[in-house]
């Protein structure tokens, strides 16, 4: 219950819902550079990394909206 109050602060704060959108957008860089063989090759490990902190953004993300949204 705590957390309520900072949760609903983030998550209806414009600064994190620019900075959620940058990451999409990030993401689907990262996913069409994903797709080419040769930068896979030399930058595979590197992109790899980068997926998880955005996959780790997007738990954080959710997490935020549900405790902000919870009943």
């Amino acid at each position: 219950r705590k957390l309520m109050p900072i949760a609903q602060r983030i998550a209806s704060d414009r600064r994190f819902q620019h900075f959620v959108l940058a990451v999409i957008l990030f993401n689907a860089v990262l996913i069409g550079v994903e797709t080419s063989r040769s930068i896979m090759a030399s930058h595979g490990k590197l992109l790899h990394v980068l997926n998880w902190v955005v996959q780790a953004i997007f738990v954080f993300e959710i997490l935020v909206r549900l405790l902000a949204h919870a009943p």
